[in-house]
C-alpha cells in the first residue's frame, strides 16, 4: 500500500505559471499600457534577485495576452532614477548592455534545446539572439515611455518570429522574463521572473506561459489561481493516511508536519470564494518545491518500511 501511496505524490515541482489570455482586440501599441484591451490581463510581479531567492527592491511588473497572429506583453519597471539609467545601445547593437528586459522563450515541444531572445532598452532599440549567438532582428516592435518614476513598454511578437503559428489551447511555452538594471544597488543588476539558478538562460527552471483560448474576465485569473493549488496539492488531500504515517517515524515527522499544514490550508483557500488573489498567488509561489518535499518524505517512509 505505501508504494500506491507514493506513486501518486508529486513526482516533480511545479514551475511557475502565467496564464497567457486571448485577447479580443490587439494592444495599441505606444508603451503607456493604459490601453483598453490590457484592462482585465492579469499582472504578475515579485522578481527575484538572480540566483537567488531573494525579492527585487525595483519592483517589475508584465502582463501578457495574445491574438491568432501575436503574442503581446507589457512591462512596467519601478525606476527613481530615470535619468541615471544607461540607454546608449543602438537597434542591434548589445543592448543588453543597457537597462533594458530580456524575453526568452523555448517551444519544449519542437526542440527542447533552443531558446531565443529578445532584447529591449528603455529607449527602444531592440536585439536578438538565438541560444545566446546575436542574430540579425526578427520582425517583432516595442514602444517605450520613461516617465519619472518607472519606465514601461509594450511589445508585439508575431508568432511568425518565432517559427510558429498561434497555440493551440491550454498548451504552453517555457519563458523568462527578466530585467538588466545599471542604477541603484549593484546586487539587482539583475532580476528576473522565475527563480533562475544559472543565468538568464537557465531553461530548466523556466516559468510557463499556458495559452488560453478564453478572454480574461474579472475572476478568470482567481480561478486559474485556484487551479494551481487543485494541481499542487490534490495528491496531499487524497493521501492523507500516508501523511499519518510519516507522522509515526520521527526521522520523517518534519517533513509529514510541513506536508499536513499545506494540505490543511490548501483545504481553507479552496472552499472560500472571497479569498484574496494575493493570497493565492502567494501560496502557489511558496510551495513550488512541494514535489521535492514530498519526494524526501517518500524516502523516509519506504525506507523505514522495509524495517518493519
Amino acid at each position: 500500500m505505501i508504494a500506491c501511496w507514493t506513486t501518486r505524490l508529486p513526482a516533480q515541482d511545479y514551475p511557475l505559471e502565467y496564464p497567457c489570455y486571448s485577447l479580443e482586440t490587439a494592444p495599441h501599441l505606444d508603451g503607456k499600457l493604459d490601453d483598453a484591451a490590457w484592462r482585465a490581463v492579469p499582472e504578475s510581479s515579485g522578481f527575484l534577485v538572480l540566483s537567488t531567492d531573494k525579492r527585487a527592491v525595483k519592483a517589475t511588473i508584465f502582463k501578457a495576452g495574445w491574438t491568432g497572429k501575436a503574442l503581446y506583453i507589457a512591462v512596467r519597471c519601478r525606476e527613481e532614477s530615470p535619468a541615471e539609467m544607461r540607454a546608449g545601445q543602438a537597434d542591434g547593437g548589445a543592448v543588453y548592455l543597457d537597462d533594458s528586459i530580456e524575453m526568452l522563450f523555448n517551444r519544449p515541444a519542437v526542440r527542447s534545446e533552443i531558446y531565443r531572445q529578445l532584447v529591449m532598452n528603455s529607449n527602444g532599440a531592440r536585439c536578438n539572439l538565438l541560444n545566446g549567438t546575436p542574430v540579425p532582428n526578427w520582425p517583432w516592435e516595442v514602444k517605450t515611455v520613461v516617465g519619472a518614476a518607472e519606465w514601461s513598454l509594450e511589445a508585439r511578437i508575431p508568432f511568425a518570429s518565432f517559427g510558429a503559428t498561434a497555440p493551440q489551447k491550454n498548451t504552453w511555452w517555457l519563458v523568462n522574463i527578466a530585467r538588466n538594471i545599471t542604477t541603484g544597488d549593484p546586487e539587482e543588476h539583475y532580476t528576473c521572473w522565475p527563480p533562475l539558478k544559472a543565468g538568464f538562460a537557465d531553461i530548466q527552471n523556466f516559468g510557463r506561459f499556458v495559452f488560453l483560448r478564453e478572454t480574461p474576465g474579472p475572476d478568470s485569473y482567481r480561478r486559474f489561481l485556484a487551479d494551481a493549488v487543485r494541481k499542487e496539492t490534490g495528491p496531499l488531500r487524497k493521501n492523507r493516511s500516508f501523511l499519518l504515517k510519516g507522522l509515526a517515524i520521527p526521522r520523517s515527522k518534519p517533513e509529514a508536519v510541513r506536508l499536513l499544514e499545506i494540505a490543511t490550508r490548501s483545504e481553507g483557500l479552496l472552499t472560500r470564494s472571497d479569498v484574496p488573489i494575493a493570497d493565492l498567488e502567494c501560496f502557489v509561489e511558496q510551495n513550488k518545491r512541494l514535489g521535492a518535499l514530498a519526494g524526501e518524505l517518500r524516502s523516509l517512509v519506504q525506507m523505514e518500511s522495509l524495517f518493519e
